[in-house]
């Protein structure tokens, strides 16, 4: 109910996430990984919020751990990821479904997450990546994300042709224009 109030008085969750604000949620969130310790290894409240919370922007660790859980256990449901796939994930985030990917792939699996927030990348490399599961800032213009980045069309992902079998793209192209959703 609480969390309900307080959406309604944020109009943009992520524009918040960047704000001093977003340091005293991620004091709270602390508390509550104390109480709660399985989601001690989540990312802070500030970077979960930058992905989408919907209401939830003091509670959301189950949604965040349910949504990655339902998009990994659909792709592998539809035979699109098993143990051995080689996946990009462009928009990964805080690695929502990075920390599912870990679950399923074996060694012969490959992650590579990216995204042009260079701050959750940072999270990311720190606490999920490992010699299978790796990440990747996209220096990719973004007035709100990466206001320093380069022209989209300037920017070729960081791999070699046919090196890949699933590519995952959630809710990113609801954000770009035409000519930039064209180039992708």
């Amino acid at each position: 109910m609480k969390d309900k109030w307080l959406r309604k008085l944020v109009p943009s969750v992520p524009v918040l996430a960047r704000t001093p604000l977003a340091f005293f949620l991620d004091v709270c969130d602390k508390y509550v990984k104390t109480r709660h310790p399985e989601y001690s290894h989540l990312p802070p409240a500030s970077l979960r919020m930058r992905i989408g919370v919907g209401n939830r922007i003091l509670r959301n660790h189950s949604q965040f751990i349910s949504v990655g859980k339902h998009y990994v256990q659909d792709m592998t449901h539809k035979q699109l990821l098993n143990t051995k796939s080689h996946v990009l994930e462009i928009g990964c985030g805080c690695g929502r479904l990075a920390l599912e990917f870990a679950k399923v792939l074996d060694n012969d699996g490959y992650y590579l997450g990216q995204d042009i927030d260079c701050e959750m990348i940072e999270w990311c490399r720190q606490n999920l990546q490992n010699e299978r599961i790796r990440f990747e800032c996209a220096d990719i213009y973004s007035a709100v994300y990466n206001p320093h980045g380069k022209h989209f069309t300037d920017y070729q992902l960081p791999l070699k042709n046919d090196t890949l079998n699933l590519v995952v793209a959630t809710s990113v192209f609801t954000h770009l224009l035409y000519q930039d959703f064209f180039h992708y």
